[in-house]
This record gives C-alpha cells, sequence and structure tokens, in this order.
C-alpha cells in the first residue's frame, strides 16, 4: 500500500479522533474506515504517538509486553503530556489485561454477555445495552471489585475518560476525574 505524504497530511488526527469531533461522534466508522484505507499506522502529532486503525495491527500492539504497558513511554504530545501530568509516573493497569488472562476470561465474559443479551427488547442500541456494560463486567471482575461497587466504578470510570481523554476538560470534568481516580486506586489498593 503507498499513501502519499498529502494523503496523510490529510487525515484526521487528535481531537478529530475523539467525541470532540462532530463528524468522529456522529460516524465513526466513515472515519475509520478513512483511516484503514490511507495509512493504517501514522503518526498522529497531536494528542498520541501513532494511530494505529486496523485490528490485525492493533492486535499486535495490545500484545507486545514492550509496547504501551508502561505510561512513563508516552510522547509529550499524549493527552497527560498535554496536560502537564508528570510522565514520569506510571498509571496503566494494562498488565492486568494480558492475553493468557482474557483467554482463561472468556467463558465468564460469554455469562455476562448472554446475561445482558436475556434483558434486551427487539431493538435496543448495541453500545449502551451490550459494549458499555459488558466492558465494566469485565474490568472489574479482572481487577477483582466487588459486584457490589460495579456501578460506582461504572460513574468513576466514566468521569477518569471525560477528564484524562479531553485535553480541553473544564475545572469540574477534572475535578470528578481527580476524585474518580483517587476512588478507583482506593479499591484497587484494598484488593491488592
Amino acid at each position: 500500500m503507498s499513501t502519499s505524504t498529502t494523503q496523510i497530511a490529510d487525515l484526521p488526527r487528535g481531537l478529530e479522533l475523539t467525541s470532540l469531533s462532530p463528524e468522529f461522534r456522529d460516524n465513526p466508522f466513515a472515519v475509520l474506515k478513512r483511516l484503514r484505507e490511507a495509512a493504517p499506522i501514522f503518526e498522529d502529532g497531536q494528542l498520541r504517538d501513532h494511530v494505529v486503525s486496523t485490528a490485525a495491527l492493533v492486535q499486535k500492539v495490545v500484545s507486545d509486553p514492550t509496547l504501551l504497558v508502561d505510561s512513563r513511554n508516552m510522547a509529550e504530545t499524549s493527552t497527560r503530556g498535554l496536560r502537564n501530568e508528570d510522565l514520569s509516573v506510571a498509571t496503566s493497569m494494562m498488565r492486568a489485561f494480558y492475553n493468557r488472562r482474557l483467554e482463561a476470561f472468556r467463558p465468564r465474559m460469554r455469562v455476562h454477555c448472554e446475561e445482558l443479551l436475556e434483558s434486551l427488547d427487539a431493538e435496543f442500541d448495541f453500545v449502551a445495552s451490550i459494549a458499555r456494560p459488558l466492558s465494566t463486567l469485565v474490568i472489574t471482575e479482572l481487577l477483582g471489585v466487588d459486584p457490589a461497587m460495579h456501578g460506582d466504578f461504572k460513574i468513576w470510570s466514566d468521569r477518569i475518560i471525560a477528564d484524562k481523554l479531553n485535553p480541553l476538560a473544564d475545572e469540574e470534568t477534572r475535578a470528578l476525574g481527580a476524585q474518580a481516580s483517587e476512588a478507583i486506586d482506593a479499591i484497587v489498593r484494598a484488593e491488592v
């Protein structure tokens, strides 16, 4: 595949690849398809080092223990860097989600998915009804969070995402994100 420099320069990057962009929010599939076809991996230079847009390449990245596991290796252009956060502090929990552990957890994920599917009407929003609750159930169970805390964990994780993935977050969003980070940190430390 050959991609001209002009094509890559015209690709969306940074905030254009977040829900802050109306185009991405309204039709992320079209934006991501454009990325996959033009350059399945390219240097972003705004909010992240690189954008990886094919399943095969993403699988290679998340399977490689030398990549993305240690947030101290983030570029200064990452969201954390733009917010002047201390990049020398490791904040990733990626080590909890290595392939063998996820494979062993697959039957449990299937049970959660079946339970969610059983509660649905004929028409439903897949993201709201399956993807969001399933991801929370899987993450909390893998981390050993008490099931009674799953609802709170979801609220806290949503607040952290609203804060950490938006370099333009307002003070209230940042404060709620910081409080949520402290709450999740306390739960994880208690489990450890």
